[in-house]
């Protein structure tokens, strides 16, 4: 069997391939049955895509295989961490948009370290264990960034009912592997049937640091108290007070209080709307977020509406200990413009190290700068017609071509050679200059 691949159509096809090769290696680690699933899956969700042309096709083919990767592999990564580690270890990662932030996407690992009380699961009393993540997300300026953390968390159930109310204490590091921002974070938990309680203290453990050309940035130090209310299982109210560095770099504490309503009629979508009143100033915001998990399906997702009143507390009485503490992972830092230094105080000057050549020969110039450079100084050199008549002539008399010198740093000077044209027709002496200008 011969193939002709024609034009930009092998591309598609290409991509619709390994869409499918994906798709197949995945689910071919389960089995013929599996595989046949798989397909039938991707088919099935690529129905209208395929209809619109291959391009449409190879785009969703190849995306399907994607997330099926995804998943497959945080779920191999959970299946065997709980091999090694207990039923408790988990792996959860979700990616969210929104119309004013745009996508974000986080990773967190749970590692318990041990189980305390007995009576299996249905009897813990405390647990502690480790957590690691990350948060990937785009600043202002649109520049990814991903923000590491690393924490211990100790929980504990403040009464004897196995249903009770969950307390946690948590210290995380937290990192950005663009900018070597680092942060020492705090905080206290409370978890019960009617809503969640937290506190949280950021401590910055690095100053400013440059971000890009003419800006530098450095971590807010921060404290936040917090209540969330559940008045169903899909609506909630919030309430939290804050006290935050201002972020243009002043230094300025702002002070405020920032409330909110949530409504989630399906797990992986919510709207809210924030009224947020700080010692600055104060405003309203409204929103949409896409949230969506990675990882294996726990179940089918569906509409909840406005749910029923309470919360599901009492159907996860061992989740509530294990669970990975949210909203921690993105750095908030302070930015403000610096002016760039030049690398030299004074202006650069040339001069020509002998008072004279003669046609032909080669002529000197030093470059200098008054005090010795901070850095090195690379500059533009090259010969011009003299001020006094009768003026050097270019291509006559000498090469119009610029050179290259470099100051090193500490040093004050450099010299530059130069080589005249033989010019047998000339009668009298002519002047020459030199002109020197930043490299570009």
């Amino acid at each position: 069997m011969r193939a002709t691949l024609a034009g930009s159509g092998w591309i598609p096809a290409a991509l619709i391939l390994a869409g499918s090769m994906l798709n197949a290696s995945i689910a071919g680690a389960d089995g013929a049955d599996s595989l046949w699933d798989h397909s039938l899956h991707s088919v099935q969700r690529c129905q209208g895509a395929m209809n619109d042309g291959i391009e449409s096709a190879a785009g969703c083919f190849l995306g399907d295989g994607i997330n099926n990767l995804l998943d497959r592999g945080i779920g191999l990564a959970d299946e065997r961490g709980k091999e090694t580690f207990g039923e408790n270890f988990s792996i959860s990662g979700s990616m969210h948009w929104s119309p004013d932030v745009g996508s974000t996407g986080g990773l967190d690992m749970v590692t318990p370290f041990s189980l305390a009380g007995g009576g299996g699961l249905s009897g813990i009393r405390s647990a502690s264990f480790m957590q690691q993540g990350i948060t990937r997300w785009r600043d202002g300026f649109g520049v990814m960034r991903n923000d590491l953390r690393h924490g211990v968390v100790h929980r504990f159930r403040a009464g004897d009912d196995p249903d009770s109310d969950v307390v946690g204490i948590s210290t995380f590091y937290l990192h950005s592997a663009e900018h070597g921002h680092e942060v020492l974070a705090l905080g206290i938990d409370w978890f019960g049937r009617w809503g969640t309680g937290e506190f949280r203290y950021f401590s910055p453990a690095t100053g400013w640091k440059t971000a890009r050309p003419g800006h530098e940035e450095k971590p807010l130090e921060g404290v936040e108290l917090g209540a969330r209310l559940n008045l169903t299982t899909t609506v909630d109210l919030s309430v939290t007070g804050y006290r935050w560095e201002a972020e243009d770099g002043s230094g300025h504490m702002n002070r405020g209080i920032r409330m909110g309503i949530n409504w989630r009629p399906h797990p992986w979508l919510s709207f809210d709307t924030t009224w947020d009143g700080g010692s600055d100033d104060e405003s309203m915001a409204a929103g949409m977020h896409l949230s969506i998990p990675l990882g294996p399906e726990t179940g089918k997702p569906r509409w909840e509406w406005f749910g029923v009143a309470g919360s599901d507390h009492s159907g996860h009485a061992d989740m509530d200990l294990y669970q990975a503490i949210p909203r921690i992972g993105q750095i908030r830092v302070a930015s403000r413009s610096v002016s760039v230094p030049a690398p030299y105080d004074r202006e650069v000057g040339a001069r020509f190290v002998e008072p004279s050549a003669d046609s032909g020969e080669s002529v000197d110039v030093e470059v200098f700068v008054a005090e010795p450079a901070r850095r090195d100084i690379t500059v533009t050199v090259r010969l011009k017609p003299g001020t006094t008549e009768p003026s050097a002539v270019p291509g006559e008399d000498y090469v119009d071509l610029p050179m290259e010198a470099t100051i090193t740093q500490g040093t004050t000077s450099t010299v530059v050679s130069f080589s005249l044209i033989r010019n047998d027709g000339m009668r009298e002496p002519r002047s020459l200059g030199v002109l020197v200008s930043a490299s570009s």
